[in-house]
């Protein structure tokens, strides 16, 4: 049957046979491109999405601290006048409002020759207060401010606030799952 064709049928059957084999093979390599290119652009999105979340952790992270020792000194302010008249059981009682914040652990106040002065210890939601925190296993894995105290002009006492960043984790966690 080939041949009884003529020529000029032959060249046409086998240019279109040629060129359907090149149009599949530029296909193939068209498609297999624009899927590698496809994935490049998403790994840069999930790549560029990744550092963004955690400089946005990160700024979330300082800006914890920041409150924290602003905190820190707004409690030492308060704290003067209660160390300096030697009044643990009111510091202790003003203090506890500050144990409501949720990433406070602990507040721990130490007179001017450093000796414990009154402390706070929030464990599962329960505050207790006691004469130091700071030797408790429960610090390992907080953050703490230290800030000086001082009534009119004068050096009486330390306190350190101990703090989680608990919440940011379990914020930021969230957020990264969406």
């Amino acid at each position: 049957m080939w041949k009884k064709l003529s020529i000029s049928l032959k060249t046409a059957l086998i240019s279109s046979f040629v060129v359907s084999i090149l149009l599949i093979i530029a296909a193939s390599l068209f498609i297999s491109k624009e899927s590698d290119l496809v994935d490049y652009v998403l790994d840069e999105y999930q790549q560029m999405v990744q550092q963004n979340f955690l400089s946005q952790t990160a700024v979330a992270e300082r800006n914890l601290d920041q409150q924290y020792k602003i905190n820190t000194k707004v409690i030492s302010g308060i704290s003067g006048y209660f160390v300096y008249n030697f009044d643990a059981e009111g510091l202790t009682t003003t203090l506890s409002k500050f144990m409501d914040l949720p990433d406070i652990v602990a507040i721990s106040v130490l007179d001017n020759e450093r000796a414990p002065f009154t402390s706070l210890l929030k464990q599962n939601g329960v505050i207790t207060t006691g004469e130091n925190v700071e030797n408790q296993n429960k610090m390992a894995g907080t953050k703490k401010v230290r800030e000086s105290i001082g009534y009119d002009g004068e050096n009486v006492g330390s306190i350190t606030l101990y703090y989680t960043n608990s919440l940011l984790i379990k914020s930021t966690t969230a957020n990264k799952l969406k």
